[in-house]
């Protein structure tokens, strides 16, 4: 009995032993997870924090080309009038000098029917 007794009570010690052991090994897997655990948080927090930035980035760079947008179509008025001046400009260029060839020619005609009759 006291041969058994004994046999327990190692047992029971080794037993306590290895629990105790245990129970360090898991104190520390906790802190690291724990550790681990906030240094998530906080690159989650970066990451957040970064999102935002490049949201407000993108939303300048979107009014930007808006902006450019805007102006182009201006520009592409501002040109589609011009060139229709200058066409009507050309047209009326294209007119008169048809009207001038038309009283040179006359002209030419007049003259050469002075000199027919000299």
């Amino acid at each position: 009995l006291l041969t058994h007794t004994l046999s327990l009570s190692w047992q029971l010690r080794t037993a306590q032993d290895e629990l105790a052991r245990h129970s360090q090994e898991l104190s520390g897997m906790r802190g690291s997870a724990e550790s681990r655990e906030q240094e998530l948080r906080m690159e989650a927090l970066r990451l957040r924090r970064r999102i935002q930035e490049m949201d407000v980035q993108c939303e300048a760079a979107q009014r930007q080309v808006s902006e450019i947008q805007r102006k182009l179509l201006e520009g592409d008025a501002d040109l589609r009038a011009r060139a229709d001046g200058l066409s009507t400009e050309l047209e009326e260029a294209r007119a008169s000098e048809g009207s001038q060839r038309e009283a040179a020619a006359r002209l030419a005609g007049q003259l050469e029917a002075e000199a027919g009759k000299t």
